[in-house]
């Protein structure tokens, strides 16, 4: 099995599943072990990542020893004898194990931290030249002018497209530019339906807005607001940010259970993820997502021939430039 350059050797741990879970007997996957429930699937996905199982991720990592000249194996050592199960997960938060599918180390309790491995043990990059590099020296990269990270100003849509300009006043409410960056407190697990974990913050998803913008529509902060464009609805809450300069709204759109959206809207449109960045496939229209060719290229072209990697299944567009409409919103509970 070969993940993110890595070989392992994984005959152990498939044993481990036939005999948990059976053999199928015939067809395609006769001889594999038995993949019939979403827990068995839970578990062989666990069995086969070094995060959750110490044997892969030590022998990971005496892989990569042979490669690089550098002892790493002592990274994950500690747990080389421990197999994380769904059961576990169920229980309790569990701490992964320091694995080579990662840059970051969590040997001896310490936090991930990206590219710690590189660092401190000099294990090369993943780039041409296995170092940190902004400067990529490809043909069709500098054709594309995207050889150096530089500013790009945003589309004018109001042009383009005939969006209300940025900071138009309406019935509606203010437009204001929409910014998608990555959720800032998750990764994968977003925790939706935990109660507990939703407590330690506004309890749902969220726009940051400006005082001016906020100002404008009579919005305070933790205020229900509700967010519009051409592609769907979200309604959240806002959150009101002196530093935040005027003209944008920034959501880090996340998943979670129709019933806690915006009760008149259409629950299949409800779902979708995320709401405003992806129109339904039958609605979509050519300039509804706009793509950057080089951000198309990295995804296509990765060095270990990899599926592009995503957090979720939809695709979501290139939205900085979009435009959409906050408008305040009774206040109402989960």
């Amino acid at each position: 099995m070969l993940t993110k350059g890595v070989a392992y050797n994984v005959e152990r741990e498939m044993g481990q599943l036939r005999e948990r879970f059976g053999t199928v007997r015939t067809g395609v996957a006769a001889g594999q072990p038995k993949m019939e429930t979403d827990i068995q699937v839970a578990e062989a996905i666990m069995y086969l990542s070094g995060t959750c199982n110490g044997h892969l991720a030590t022998h990971g990592f005496k892989f990569l020893e042979k490669r690089t000249g550098h002892e790493l194996h002592d990274l994950s050592a500690e747990h080389e004898g421990k197999q994380i199960t769904f059961a576990d997960t169920q229980a309790a938060p569990v701490p992964v194990i320091t694995s080579p599918e990662w840059s970051g180390s969590e040997t001896g309790g310490r936090r991930y931290s990206p590219f710690t491995i590189n660092i401190e043990r000099s294990k090369p990059f993943h780039t041409l030249t296995g170092r940190q590099q902004f400067y990529l020296d490809h043909d069709w990269m500098i054709g594309m002018g995207e050889a150096m990270p530089v500013y790009r100003p945003p589309l004018n849509m109001t042009k383009l497209f005939g969006e209300s300009p940025v900071g138009t006043q309406s019935e509606l409410g203010v437009s204001v530019r929409y910014l998608t960056p990555h959720n800032k407190w998750s990764i994968h697990s977003e925790y939706q339906d935990n109660l507990f974990m939703l407590s330690l913050s506004r309890g749902g998803q969220t726009i940051w807005m400006s005082v001016e913008d906020a100002d404008k529509i009579g919005v305070k902060d933790n205020d229900w607001i509700e967010a519009v464009n051409r592609n769907g609805v979200v309604a959240c809450r806002a959150i009101v940010s002196a530093p935040d300069a005027g003209g944008h709204g920034l959501h880090a759109p996340r998943a979670g259970p129709a019933h806690r959206r915006a009760p008149h809207r259409d629950r299949r449109q409800a779902r979708r993820h995320p709401q405003l960045a992806d129109a339904h496939p039958g609605q979509a229209q050519p300039h509804h997502r706009r793509l950057r060719p080089a951000r198309l290229l990295l995804q296509l072209h990765r060095p270990d021939r990899q599926q592009p990697g995503r957090g979720h299944d939809d695709p979501q567009a290139d939205c900085e430039g979009g435009v959409l409409t906050c408008a305040s919103w009774p206040r109402w509970q989960w």
